[in-house]
């Protein structure tokens, strides 16, 4: 089973565009051959999160 890069950015709807994105450039195999592929190659800034 392949496990795709998870991002948030921008508004709530914006977040599957963003993670798609990221998922489509792929990974730089640094945890190969463990699950997962490695880090996004697609750089990925968290600039704020929020819970509640």
């Amino acid at each position: 089973m392949s496990r795709r890069p998870r991002a948030a950015a921008g508004p709530a709807d914006a977040g599957p565009a963003v993670a798609d994105e990221v998922a489509e450039g792929g990974d730089d195999g640094s945890l190969e051959p463990g699950p997962g592929g490695g880090a996004p190659t697609v750089p990925v800034t968290v600039e704020s999160a929020t819970t509640g």
